[in-house]
C-alpha cells in the first residue's frame, strides 16, 4: 500500500506516500501535460459538437482512436493494480467499479451526454460518492444501499443535463 519511502536518514519513523496519492498526482501531472498540447481541447470539440469539429477539420478518427486506447491504457493499469491488491486474476473481480465511476463522474459535473468534465470535479465526486458509502457503513445499512444511491446519482444527472438542455433550448427549437 505505501510506496516511496523518505530516505534512510529519517531512520524507523520515516514517513511513506501512499499509492493512491501517487497515482492521483500523476493523473493530475498528466492532465496538465495533456492540456498544454491542445488535446483535450480537440476531444472536448468531438464530444460535444461533432458536427463543429468536423466543420473545423478536426481529424476526428485520429482523436476518438486516441481517446481509446488512452482509455484502454487506464483500465489495463486499473487492472493491474486491482490484480495486485487482491492477489487474485479473477474476472468478476472488477465487476460493479463501472456503476461507481459512472456516478462519481456524474457527481463530479462531467455531463453524461459528453463534452464536457473536468478532472477535479470527478475526484471531488469519487469523495463525495465514499463519504455516501461511508455513512451508509455507519448507519448500519444493508450494502445495497450503496448500488441504489449510485444508480439514483446517475438517474439525477441524466434529468439535470435533461433539464438543463431544455432550458438552454427555450428560445430556440429543441434539436434533441
Amino acid at each position: 500500500y505505501y510506496a516511496l519511502a523518505v530516505p534512510l536518514w529519517f531512520g524507523d519513523n520515516a514517513p511513506a506516500v501512499p499509492m493512491p496519492v501517487l497515482i492521483l498526482l500523476a493523473t493530475g501531472l498528466r492532465l496538465l501535460l495533456l492540456r498544454r498540447t491542445g488535446f483535450l481541447v480537440h476531444l472536448r470539440a468531438v464530444g460535444g459538437n461533432p458536427s463543429g469539429a468536423l466543420e473545423s477539420a478536426l481529424p476526428m478518427t485520429r482523436i476518438k482512436i486516441k481517446s481509446y486506447v488512452i482509455c484502454g491504457a487506464l483500465t489495463g493499469l486499473a487492472a493491474l493494480f486491482i490484480v495486485s491488491q487482491t492477489i487474485s486474476g479473477s474476472p468478476l473481480s472488477g465487476s460493479g467499479y463501472e456503476l461507481r465511476s459512472i456516478s462519481a463522474a456524474a457527481l463530479g459535473g462531467t455531463s453524461l451526454a459528453g463534452g464536457y468534465g473536468a478532472f477535479l470535479g470527478s475526484v471531488v465526486g469519487v469523495g463525495i460518492l465514499k463519504l455516501v458509502d461511508d455513512l451508509i457503513f455507519f448507519f448500519d445499512l444493508p450494502v445495497n444501499f450503496q448500488v441504489l444511491m449510485q444508480g439514483l446519482i446517475i438517474v439525477l444527472a441524466l434529468a439535470t443535463g435533461d433539464v438543463m438542455r431544455r432550458l438552454k433550448n427555450i428560445g430556440g427549437e429543441d434539436r434533441a
